[in-house]
Order: C-alpha cells, then sequence, then structure tokens
C-alpha cells in the first residue's frame, strides 16, 4: 500500500493538488485514483489490522505507539481481525501469520484489482498501474 499511495500521491502532485502523507490523504489520493473507495472492500478491514501491525512493528518497536494507544479499542479490533494478539501492548505474531499475511494481501490486491477500470473502460491490473 506504501508504494500505490506514493504513485498516486505523487500523480495528484504533478496535477497541483495539495497532498500530504496523512492517511486521510492516502485514502482521498486512492479514491481519486482509483476511483473508488478502498475502504469500501470487505478485504480492508483485515488489512488495516496489518497496517496497525506494522506502524507498531515499525514506529513502536512491536508494541502500540503512542498514537495507537490514543484509539485503542479500535487500534485492538483492527489488530485481534487481522488474526494477531497483544501481550499488554506487545504485538504478538501467531503461528503461520506470515503466510496469513501474505494471504491478506493477495485477497487485497484481488479485490483493488476487481474494482480498477481503465479511462477506456477496460480492467487495468494493479501491476499495470503507472
Amino acid at each position: 500500500m506504501d508504494q500505490l499511495s506514493d504513485i498516486m500521491l505523487a500523480a495528484l502532485y504533478k496535477q497541483g493538488k495539495p497532498v500530504d502523507s496523512s492517511w486521510a490523504s492516502v485514502r482521498d489520493a486512492a479514491k481519486n485514483y482509483l476511483r473508488f473507495d478502498i475502504y469500501s472492500l470487505g478485504e480492508y478491514l483485515p488489512f488495516a489490522g496489518l497496517i496497525e501491525v506494522r506502524n507498531a512493528a515499525l514506529h513502536g518497536g512491536g508494541s502500540l505507539t503512542a498514537q495507537q494507544r490514543k484509539r485503542e479499542q479500535d487500534t485492538v479490533r483492527k489488530i485481534r481481525q487481522a488474526g494477531f494478539g497483544l501481550r499488554g501492548y506487545e504485538i504478538v505474531s501467531p503461528p503461520g501469520s506470515a503466510l496469513s499475511v501474505a494471504r491478506m494481501c493477495g485477497r487485497m490486491i484481488a479485490a483493488i484489482d476487481s474494482k480498477t477500470w481503465s479511462p477506456g473502460g477496460g480492467l487495468v491490473s494493479v501491476g499495470q498501474i503507472p
């Protein structure tokens, strides 16, 4: 998602639209660029949990960040929907989680693929988005 958001934000920047790297901007860029709201996909809920796990791993050293703790109930719900657990504020990765994450990402990509159309009306693979 980070790579796709970078592409979308760069495309909007070239169009002279003000952008930043907040999740709200990424969501708006995705809506404009892909022409649908990724939050409307059923696959997005467990994927949102992966985003929370990633943020805890990257920014919190494997534990919930201060930002995530401010919205703890929502964060914990998303993390559990992604199949991960918590020990206190520390993320617990269950056995087989790498395969589970790969499958969730594949389902998210397939869902985006199924909704993405080129300006000419043909289906465009996510891999073909410039």
